[in-house]
């Protein structure tokens, strides 16, 4: 059994996954599979997927595309049989000591999670690495987070103390096996597993180095303006998902401060990228996500729609 299994679905990677998996191969730690899902792209994706000729590459092609990288990500996890699992997404890049450190943490710590924290890159999407500006994202908590759920979920996700990304983590496979965590296909899906995972485990450990680089740009799906509907149902399942996980809490004022955090979140990261493409189709999205939420705030409706506009703001 492999010691670490690498899960990166794709989508149409061909400007991007070369330099992708080539990050991945020239990591410090060898003692892994690099399992490749393509998700029925209809450029060179596979072409290139194929050309790196390591043996420790698997690739895996979806039945029919499945839209969002969650369901996608869950295609490589059924498949994997490392220790550990890492998600990376097709245009990024994970510095060379990142799986040695992360593994020899997680095994120290005998780690359910290990999360990191990444660079984040905005300024187009350069051919090579030279000379490219990058924006550190710091973790601002202690190595080991809390036993108390609530403050896991408030002080962890909403404050900012890991990453709410699958990336920026390293998962002990058997966790999430057991405890059936899987993502599901929607967008803002890494909202959804994360909330799961710090529901079932305390055994979270932070390291507070970048060791994965996040790179923004205009081919990105959050740029995407026909995903735009299927976008706002998305969040409004986000929105009943924590509603049900978090009220058995039994704390009104932290599951209000808790759920408009990460749903706010979510409208920030998925609708309000598509102001600068398409404005009117933003507005629309934006108005049937307020008419959908608010009559499951009731009386706070007029705090939902304060809400989504200092979102958009932001």
């Amino acid at each position: 059994m492999e010691k670490i299994s690498v899960i990166v679905p794709m989508y149409n990677a061909e400007k991007f996954l070369d330099l992708c998996v080539s990050s991945i191969l020239q990591q410090t730690f060898e003692d892994m599979e690099i399992i490749l899902v393509d998700d029925c792209s209809t450029d060179k994706t596979l072409e290139i997927a194929k050309s790196f000729g390591d043996p420790r590459i698997k690739i895996l092609r979806t039945e029919k595309n499945l839209g969002y990288p969650g369901a996608v990500r869950n295609v490589g996890l059924d498949a994997a049989v490392g220790e550990y699992v890492f998600f990376m997404d097709h245009d990024d890049l994970i510095f060379p000591h990142a799986f040695e450190k992360l593994f020899a943490f997680a095994q120290m710590n005998d780690a359910d999670v290990v999360t990191t924290t990444s660079w984040h890159q905005f300024k187009g999407f350069p051919e090579t690495d030279a000379q490219v500006e990058y924006r550190t994202v710091k973790l601002n908590f202690s190595p080991n987070v809390s036993k108390d759920t609530k403050t896991r979920l408030m002080q962890e996700l909403a404050f900012g103390g890991m990453s709410v990304t699958p990336w920026c983590s390293f998962y002990r496979r058997k966790f999430l096996v057991e405890n059936n965590i899987k993502f599901p296909a929607d967008v803002a899906e890494d909202v959804f597993f994360t909330v799961d995972v710090l529901f079932v485990t305390d055994k979270i450990f932070k390291v507070d180095f970048p060791f994965y680089a996040w790179r923004y740009h205009l081919d990105s799906a959050s740029y995407d303006s026909s995903r735009a509907c299927k976008n706002m149902k998305s969040i409004l399942n986000l929105y009943d998902f924590l509603l049900k996980k978090i009220e058995p809490l039994n704390d009104d004022e932290f599951t209000a401060e808790f759920i408009f955090s990460q749903v706010g979140g979510a409208i920030k990261s998925y609708i309000k990228p598509l102001f600068q493409i398409d404005t009117a189709t933003s507005i629309n999205v934006l108005r049937e996500i307020t008419k959908a939420l608010e009559p499951r705030f009731g009386k706070n409706a007029l705090f939902v729609r304060t809400l989504l506009r200092e979102f958009l703001k932001a």
